[in-house]
């Protein structure tokens, strides 16, 4: 692949298969091979869209930094390696990470890109701070298939926004970017996503449509505010990640 070798699968993501890859200084790359069915067609000038947009906001520490981009038979982004590891959802993360997580996503979305599938497995502890893995790809593929924008599985299916779940084929936006890091918040400082007791996806989705902004058992009042604020049912009251990673105990945060 011309100056690059690629070399083992480190992963999947949503638009392929992400494998290590060397330069000709040696410097490790992550190499995201995007699979042919997402550029059938009118597709290819989608996702070449969708990467000419994350290599414009790609100048950012929380984000994976694009070298390259090959085009010919098939479609790789070259990226500098994130190697930190996952954060994950474990309760007891340092509060600090939802605003460093929003500081990402504000930066992103200033850049017309949105996430999608942000969770604790897509962020990952580099250094004293966090950056986010696939971003924007999870929304590149929904607007591909939107046929397939519900094909979600469990574990994912606790992040996504009511308005995602009600509407077949709705697509990622920031808003919904927001409250799946209202999910994220509430599983690091409970210990639990909410409406965790339900494990079926079709439990799961009834509880976030019958319950769509759920109570928030935080002994802080302010950052339960928080919280409930990310999870609003209606997106137009959740506030933006910009807002989010200015967040102080100070902030009058709309109680919901």
């Amino acid at each position: 692949m011309g100056p690059y070798r690629l070399r083992e699968l480190v992963r999947e993501c949503p638009l392929g298969a992400v494998h290590e890859a060397r330069d000709l200084d040696g410097e490790l790359l992550h190499a995201f091979v995007v699979r042919d069915e997402h550029l059938c067609g009118a597709r290819r000038a989608s996702v070449r869209s969708f990467v000419d947009a994350w290599k414009a906001m790609s100048p950012h520490d929380g984000v994976a930094h694009v070298v390259d981009v090959q085009d010919d038979a098939r479609l790789v982004v070259f990226a500098r390696a994130v190697e930190g590891i996952a954060v994950g959802s474990s309760s007891g993360q340092p509060p600090n990470d939802v605003a460093e997580v929003a500081r990402v996503l504000a930066h992103a979305h200033a850049h017309g890109v949105v996430h999608g599938a942000l969770d604790g497995d897509v962020v990952r502890r580099v250094g004293s701070g966090v950056a986010v893995v696939d971003f924007g790809m999870a929304a590149c593929v929904a607007r591909l298939h939107p046929t397939l924008a519900g094909g979600y599985d469990v574990r994912r299916v606790h992040g996504l926004a009511p308005e995602l779940l009600r509407a077949k084929g709705a697509t990622p936006t920031p808003a919904s970017d927001v409250y799946a890091l209202g999910v994220l918040a509430h599983e690091w400082f409970v210990g639990a996503v909410p409406h965790a007791r339900h494990t079926s996806m079709m439990e799961i989705v009834t509880a976030t449509l019958s319950t769509p902004t759920p109570p928030v058992p935080v002994d802080d009042g302010e950052w339960a505010a928080l919280i409930r604020a990310m999870l609003a049912e209606d997106p137009a009251r959740r506030p933006s990640a910009a807002r989010v990673a200015t967040f102080h105990p100070a902030l009058d945060w709309p109680q919901l």
